[in-house]
């Protein structure tokens, strides 16, 4: 077999000739080891260390119309000689705009390391604002754009398993909002959660659409912030789990 049939023969329930290795190995590895960070970089590690590739920087998103100005962009605020360099993340909404802040290079030796310390999202009448966006953004979703997963398929050929990394309602909502505050408005905003998350899951279900229609046999739904946030059974049940629901359902 090759290392791709032996991993898809194991994650069907087979029993390969050879035990497909295949580490998780990030970004950050690849480029202390090759001064690359892309999925080709990845990919090429991979092959050094005669592994297969499975997860990676491998994803698709959707084409989108907004109206001018509108959607989410940032900007370079300051860059010291040391490589930390500090951005502005700036989401303009029909409402208002919402500014974040994130921080990367503070770890010269492993660069890629980065952290928002500031979320965009700050409050309910944020929320609100955002929630005018993500109604624009469902207007304005168009086809998966699905050249990236292809171009890997083609490239890894049965060197590897390029699968699509793909991402729940729960971690768009979370990313602009974070860990430790969306779960507080779990608690004292649920209405309005429910309607976000709502309002955000066929957008993100449409990138699963996009899965299906890709040449990749394997997608991964990340879930790491709904996990990670270490909700109680019934809160992952109640938040997380419609998410993993109706990606399976489009998936069977």
């Amino acid at each position: 077999m090759t290392r791709k049939q032996a991993f898809l023969t194991a994650v069907r329930g087979g029993t390969p000739d050879v035990v497909p290795v295949a580490p998780l190995i990030h970004c950050r590895y690849a480029h202390q080891r090759l001064g690359r960070s892309d999925w080709k970089a990845v990919f090429e590690v991979h092959q050094q260390l005669g592994s297969c590739h499975h997860r990676g920087p491998i994803g698709l998103g959707c084409a989108m119309k907004l109206p001018e100005g509108l959607g989410s962009t940032s900007r370079l605020l300051e860059e010291t000689p040391e490589g930390r360099r500090t951005t502005e993340i700036i989401i303009n909404t029909p409402r208002k705009q919402l500014v974040g802040r994130q921080v990367t290079g503070m770890i010269p030796h492993d660069p890629l390391v980065g952290k928002t310390t500031v979320y965009p999202v700050q409050s309910t009448e944020d929320w609100l604002a955002y929630r005018d966006l993500v109604e624009l953004q469902r207007e304005g979703l168009g086809d998966p754009v699905l050249d990236t997963v292809e171009e890997a398929v083609a490239f890894m050929g049965e060197d590897g398993m390029p699968s699509v990394g793909l991402g729940p309602a729960y971690t768009s909502l979370g990313s602009v909002r974070g860990m430790q505050d969306i779960i507080m408005d779990l608690y004292d905003t649920p209405d309005l959660m429910e309607d976000l998350l709502a309002l955000q899951r066929p957008l993100n279900l449409r990138c699963v659409e996009g899965f299906v229609q890709s040449s990749s046999p394997v997608a991964w739904l990340d879930i790491c912030w709904a996990t990670g946030s270490g909700l109680s059974p019934q809160m992952f049940e109640r938040w997380a789990m419609p998410d993993v629901y109706a990606a399976m359902e489009i998936i069977k």
